[in-house]
């Protein structure tokens, strides 16, 4: 998927200290203007040394373990450290400063000091390409992209239905050497992607590079907006469906609907939903997607640090075809949240190997400036009670998969879709 990042120029300019070096006269009055602004200069340094000086025995003063006896005076500790650390730069480092860029790594560094590798915080352009991977849709190019490795140039992976890159006559394996005049070698993947988003219908100019012909073009392409799928389904055979979920994303729930409608309609009388190497994604969409499935009832319910309660419910609207999952070790946090729903009600049985272990749930904080905050906020529990986080979900029916077998790409060599499949054809007879 299209995806970003921007680091923006700053400056840190040093003090003058009230200097001026221009010339005035000659003679005598040039002799004593010369030795008055000797001393002058030997004052300024005086105050720069003098300056400094204070400032390194205020930080070293500063006692490198933690003897604060409350948060707030460690808080207090931490932001009167910085603030000296940004006088000793402001005074004495020699280079332009990127203070925004500097920002950034203080916060991002804030939050990973938490020791959590699921809260994080986003700069602006981060942010904005998180919000665009989960809402399910986007304007761009409508490409899978990579960053090449030898040339630094964008590669296109893959061209999705209706894109703007396909209408514009871009084919896989073409490479962007250029976004709006800019050159992509040095920019981040993410940043570049960011670029080639915009509004739909807009316009966005690359230079576009051809390995297999050696040809470089300019080329106008109009954004379009693309809908990810995040949702597959086809027939298998003796009426079982087969439907397979990337992740859980906004519009996950309704492509869900929308294929489990289609095998229906296509015969399927029992179908199997296969979320291995699924990583999750958004809650509200995972307990839309069981609604299609639970009757009336608690889907999960989280709790934060003060024990305050959460519960996500489905109604009674629910289809009752057969069905069952299938999961491995990277099906994980909103993936176990269905699975663990499911085996809860006994709607089906969870085949496979043993789930992530994810657990805990993050939210997203916007802040003012466009960047955002992620934070870890509660643990979820299924509807039974049960926390699965860092053990994941038992499986009722374990099968290894065998990925020497599957590399046919034949269904019927999938050893877990098999299972799921015979268990079904049983259950149907």
């Amino acid at each position: 998927m299209e995806q970003f990042y921007e680091e923006n120029g700053g400056a840190g300019a040093a003090p003058n200290n009230g200097r001026n070096n221009k010339k005035k006269g000659g003679g005598s009055f040039f002799i004593g203007f010369a030795v008055g602004f000797f001393i002058m200069c030997l004052i300024s340094v005086g105050l720069i040394l003098l300056e400094r000086d204070l400032i390194l025995k205020k930080l070293q003063a500063i006692p490198s373990g933690e003897t604060e006896t409350s948060d707030s005076k460690a808080l207090s500790a931490i932001t009167d450290k910085m603030k000296l650390i940004e006088d000793e730069i402001d005074a004495t480092f020699l280079y332009e400063v990127d203070y925004e860029k500097m920002g950034d790594e203080v916060y991002k560094a804030m939050v990973n000091a938490l020791g959590d590798k699921y809260s994080t915080y986003y700069t602006v352009d981060e942010y904005k390409a998180m919000q665009a991977s989960t809402s399910g849709t986007y304007a761009g190019l409508g490409a899978l992209v990579s960053k090449d490795d030898d040339t630094g140039y964008i590669k296109i992976v893959s061209l999705f239905e209706n894109s703007g890159a396909l209408e514009a006559g871009i084919k896989e394996g073409d490479m962007v050497k250029a976004i709006e005049g800019q050159s992509v070698v040095d920019m981040e993947l993410t940043y570049a992607t960011s670029i080639m988003k915009g509004e739909k219908n807009t316009q966005v100019n690359v230079t576009m590079y051809r390995p297999s012909t050696g040809e470089t073009w300019d080329l106008t392409v109009t954004r379009r907006e693309i809908e990810l799928k995040s949702v597959g389904s086809r027939m298998l055979d003796d009426g079982i469906g087969y439907i397979a979920v990337e992740q859980f994303e906004a519009n996950t729930a309704g492509q869900f609907r929308k294929e489990l409608e289609s095998i229906k309609e296509q015969g399927a009388k029992a179908v199997i939903i296969d979320i291995r190497s699924n990583p999750g994604g958004l809650v509200n969409t995972v307990v839309n997607m069981c609604d299609a499935l639970l009757p009336k009832g608690l889907v999960v319910y989280t709790e934060d640090k003060n024990g305050r309660r959460s519960e996500y419910t489905s109604s009674s609207n629910c289809d009752d075809i057969p069905i069952a999952v299938l999961v491995d070790g990277d099906s994980a946090s909103a993936s176990e949240i269905f699975a663990g729903a499911m085996q809860d009600y006994e709607r089906g049985p969870v085949i496979g190997t043993q789930t992530y272990g994810k657990g805990i749930v993050q939210t997203i904080v916007p802040l003012k400036d466009g960047t955002a905050l992620k934070l870890t906020v509660s643990t979820y529990y299924t509807p039974k009670g049960r926390c699965i986080h860092g053990t994941g979900i038992e499986p009722d029916i374990i099968v290894e998969y065998d990925e020497e077998k599957a590399s046919t790409g034949e269904w019927r060599d999938d050893t877990q879709v098999m299972a799921a499949y015979e268990y079904l054809l049983e259950k149907i007879k």
